[in-house]
């Protein structure tokens, strides 16, 4: 059973009641989730919510966190599905990562020009 709390406006702090181990613990500014009833949030059923969201809207920092917690092939794997991401924040991750743009499949895509209004296009990228 995870343990939801808030611990200020700020953030939100996810825990694991019956184990109690600190690793355990998912800590992430609370804007991430706002569109989510936070005390019925579940790390488990919530991962690819939770991932994409952090990937999206989270810093480097926030980025770190769900590495930590959900572990890199996790985060990874979502990270190369999910349809609608940032195109900076692919370059970004596809650097970072080692992992050749083109397998992003939010790369892939044109969804982001609907969304980011087309401000990069890929074909000039220099990535």
């Amino acid at each position: 059973m995870y343990a939801v709390k808030v611990a200020n406006t700020q953030t939100i702090e996810i825990s694991n009641e019956t184990m109690g181990n600190p690793e355990k613990r998912l800590v992430i500014p609370s804007y991430l989730l706002w569109s989510f009833d936070k005390s019925k949030v579940c790390p488990i059923r919530m991962y690819k919510t939770i991932i994409e969201q952090v990937l999206e809207r989270g810093s480097i920092k926030d980025i770190a966190e769900i590495i930590r917690f959900y572990g890199i092939d996790k985060v990874q794997n979502v990270a190369l599905n999910v349809r609608v991401l940032n195109p900076k924040r692919v370059n970004l991750l596809s650097l970072i990562w080692d992992i050749p743009i083109e397998q992003f499949k939010a790369w892939n895509t044109r969804d982001w020009e609907k969304i980011y209004g087309g401000f990069l296009d890929k074909r000039n990228s220099p990535c």
